[in-house]
């Protein structure tokens, strides 16, 4: 269970120290527009302040954990949007909501 900001932030430095591949999927609504971002990657930086970066293939996004919520999920049953060779080597789901209604999750996958 994340129940608290220090610790998403220990999963991340976790992430990081282990080198593990993750994705996040970021969607919301600004305006009257909708946003979605996906980027693969690695996770790059965690500051104590509460900001994560996450970088990929020409793409990295920095996500602002501060006054979030948490939700850690085991990989019993992924979301249907994972292709099945992905499924076999993931390894947690980390589910974020952000105070102005956006939304977050990080797929975290295990290396061989």
């Amino acid at each position: 269970m994340i129940s608290s900001l220090e610790n998403a932030l220990d999963l991340f430095r976790k992430w990081k120290d282990e080198s593990a591949r993750v994705r996040v999927g970021f969607g919301g609504v600004t305006g009257f527009k909708e946003i979605r971002v996906h980027v693969v990657g690695f996770v790059k930086a965690v500051d104590p302040a509460g900001i994560v970066e996450i970088s990929g293939n020409k793409s990295e996004i920095h996500l602002d954990l501060r006054e979030c919520r948490f939700k850690y999920a085991e990989p019993k049953e992924p979301p249907g949007d994972l292709l099945l060779a992905d499924i076999a080597d993931l390894d947690s789901i980390l589910h974020i909501d952000f105070p102005t209604g956006e939304m977050c999750i990080v797929f975290a996958f295990r290396e061989d």
